[in-house]
């Protein structure tokens, strides 16, 4: 990552806070149904090419089961299961697919082991006294994600200045828009229009549940945390579909559970898939929004495993190309 690229970078990133601050749910429903469905197969076409040849085939199978389970829970979903029900299971799908990944943390050592039983126990704990509200916070925690791949992928001085900058835009930023300074000085400029959307999708407060938790939808802080969360989901989307596609290698799809397509023909791919999706989003923000919940579902569950395995010794001898 160049060092000339920081003050763009970080212009970028104010910019979308601001606007994220101004129109909260046009940027929601916009980014939602316009790069949804591209960053998700821009994702699985990444953690593919990047992890599948470092898969076993028994791990490649047991991580396939289990999602397969994820996607008939959330088929089972859009037929009508309560989503008080359907909350543990989709837990109960993340605590296997963390423990699968046990035995290979523990060949590493004692580090990867303790933070591989980490993420399991909590991932237990919250399936036992609080699903929904832990799926919730998972969806939040999910746009970190770019964060650990440009980690796992970069080396030397470009780690360094990517995982700076990282905690700027990743952490910095969400925490002043968490504390509502932009939000303050805009309204007192009257640059605010929290309802305005493009698309007929509702109002704020029917999307609060996407990043905040039931319990706290009637809080002060219900507002602040979602405009939070739609920063960080327009960032990851932008990491996902513009960085980390440069990031690969030759090397890296050498072997691959799909046949992808190579060059331009992705991004124009990507391209056609944002158009079709955000006229089907037109046409019904909330069937559409259940449909890519599916896909959404299989691509934030997989990566969890998978960003655990990145410390294991198989990994991590495979050394990335950028230094």
């Amino acid at each position: 990552m160049r060092r000339g690229l920081l003050i763009p970078i970080a212009v970028a990133a104010a910019v979308t806070a601001f606007a994220t601050a101004a129109v909260p749910l046009f940027i929601y429903t916009v980014s939602l149904a316009a790069f949804g469905l591209p960053h998700v197969i821009a994702e699985l076409r990444y953690v593919d090419m990047r992890f599948r040849a470092r898969l076993t085939r028994p791990l490649l199978g047991g991580l396939a089961a289990l999602l397969a389970l994820l996607v008939i829970t959330r088929l089972a979903g859009l037929c009508g299961l309560p989503g008080a029900e359907r909350a543990p299971l989709e837990l109960l799908v993340l605590v296997g697919l963390c423990v699968i990944t046990l035995p290979s943390l523990a060949r590493s050592g004692p580090v990867p082991l303790a933070l591989g039983a980490l993420v399991l126990a909590a991932t237990g704990l919250g399936c036992i006294s609080a699903p929904a509200t832990t799926l919730v916070l998972l969806a939040v925690l999910h746009n970190l994600t770019p964060v650990g791949f440009l980690a796992e992928r970069l080396r030397g001085h470009q780690r360094q200045r990517a995982l700076g900058l990282c905690a700027l835009v990743f952490g910095l930023v969400p925490a002043v828009l968490l504390a509502g300074l932009p939000q303050t000085l805009l309204a007192r400029a009257g640059w605010t229009w929290t309802e305005l959307s493009l698309l007929s999708a509702g109002g704020m407060n029917d999307h609060l549940g996407a990043f905040v938790p039931a319990a706290w939808a009637g809080a002060p802080i219900a507002d602040r945390l979602f405009t939070t969360a739609v920063y960080l989901q327009v960032l990851h989307y932008a990491v996902v579909i513009h960085v980390l596609p440069r990031l690969l290698d030759e090397t890296d799809g050498a072997e691959t559970t799909l046949t992808w397509p190579t060059g331009r023909r992705f991004p124009r791919a990507l391209m056609a898939i944002g158009a079709i999706t955000l006229v089907g989003f037109a046409l019904s923000f909330r069937d559409a929004r259940g449909a890519y919940g599916v896909f959404a579902a299989v691509h934030a569950w997989i990566e969890i495993p998978l960003l655990l395995l990145a410390l294991t010794p198989t990994l991590g001898r495979r050394t990335a190309g950028a230094t």
